[in-house]
């Protein structure tokens, strides 16, 4: 028997997307539960929506949004074994995909999480595509720098509430959830049946913005310092691969970006990381640097 579950959503407009999740998580071969919305001030419909899917929606201050505050609070308001999250922009492509997600837990009682594979959409860019189908294999486990990732996924609300999300940083409150969960010898399951779409083309401020956040969590994820040259091996093996798949697909243009935002992606992590190594070193408690990178292209976008 799966056990009892509550649904956590973000949303922030959107409502074309969240409309295709509502839909996909209605049509599961199981009922759903009880739903949980944290939602920005959205303005284009997407709160009335969810209040007609029968969610519980709760305001959040977009001028002030932290993931894991958001997400603990969540968690607090929820009252089932089992949380599950769900992107509102992450569409399970399978009636049985919350079926995949969830049977480990009854399976297996010491499972503590999971989380499913995602799949870039149709219209993503091939280095977004090469991006998720390195993260996301379509069978086997999932590669070991990703220990959870949240956009699909569930978690025992009993752990969450003894060890919540960390809020030292902006970003990857999934990753050090998962990084801890393993060193404590926790089972987190990768489930490939529970499959969902879930990807985003972004520009390169958004790359800038993505990519230096998660370079200071990073910091505070895996304290040990990392080498110029561990960097300068990533930069070169991410953009080999993209020019790979952009000539393949005779995606000249996509070339030719391929060295620029690579730069952007690796320079955008180490700039960040260096910020979060100092802060983590000097114990400084300020998360206004990433936050603000953030909610500033939020705001423009």
């Amino acid at each position: 028997m799966i056990p009892p579950f509550t649904i956590v959503l973000r949303t922030r407009n959107g409502i074309e997307t969240a409309r295709q999740t509502f839909a996909a998580l209605r049509a599961q071969s199981i009922p759903t539960g009880r739903w949980i919305v944290m939602d920005c001030r959205s303005t284009d419909g997407v709160r009335e929506l969810a209040r007609r899917y029968g969610a519980r929606v709760l305001d959040v201050d977009p001028d002030a949004y932290f993931p894991g505050r958001v997400l603990n609070r969540a968690v607090e308001a929820a009252d089932t074994e089992l949380v599950v999250f769900v992107n509102s922009d992450t569409v399970p492509l399978s009636p049985t995909s919350l079926v995949a997600l969830l049977s480990p837990f009854a399976e297996d009682p010491s499972t503590v999480a999971t989380f499913g594979r995602q799949v870039a959409r149709p219209k993503a860019l091939p280095w977004v595509r090469g991006d998720y189908e390195t993260a996301f294999p379509e069978h086997g486990p999932a590669p070991e720098w990703l220990p959870l990732s949240l956009p699909f996924s569930a978690v025992r609300r009993r752990a969450l509430l003894e060890r919540p999300f960390y809020t030292e940083a902006w970003a990857s409150e999934d990753t050090e959830w998962g990084s801890w969960a393993r060193a404590a010898g926790h089972r987190v399951v990768y489930a490939p049946e529970a499959v969902a779409m879930h990807s985003h083309n972004y520009t390169l401020p958004e790359i800038w913005g993505r990519r230096f956040v998660e370079g200071e969590a990073d910091a505070f994820i895996s304290p040990e310092a990392r080498r110029a040259l561990d960097v300068a091996r990533g930069l070169l093996s991410t953009t080999v691969r993209d020019l790979r798949r952009a000539i393949r697909g005779r995606a000249w243009a996509e070339a030719l970006r391929t060295p620029v935002r690579r730069a952007v992606f690796w320079a955008a992590w180490s700039r960040g990381h260096r910020m979060g190594a100092l802060r983590r070193r000097r114990a400084i408690r300020d998360t206004s640097a990433g936050q603000s990178t953030i909610l500033r292209l939020r705001r423009d976008a």
